[in-house]
């Protein structure tokens, strides 16, 4: 909704309506209503997934991010195990 609120979408579809017919109106119901339909199945087909079923078994962009999530923890944990601990650490006196 900010997005639509930062380009003014209201004015861009009153222009566009403009273009086309040659004549504006307060609402432009012939364009907004196909826009938000299209933003809807924009959104169902770039997360790959309705509800709880996936339309195809290709990973979705939030699978993939917590695939690569979960690798880079997995180098900082061995990289830091590998650590020699630090000289003076309280922990080390005897």
């Amino acid at each position: 909704m900010a997005y639509h609120e930062d380009v003014n979408l209201s004015k861009i579809f009153t222009s566009i309506e403009w273009i086309f017919t040659g004549a504006t109106t307060d609402s432009s119901k012939w364009i907004s209503i196909p826009y938000s339909i299209g933003i809807g199945i924009g959104i169902i087909v770039f997360y790959n997934q309705f509800g709880s079923k996936k339309l195809t078994d290709d990973p979705t962009p939030i699978e993939i991010e917590m695939t690569k999530y979960d690798t880079d923890i997995d180098n900082c944990l061995v990289d830091t195990s590998n650590r020699s601990p630090m000289k003076g650490n309280r922990n080390d006196v005897k």
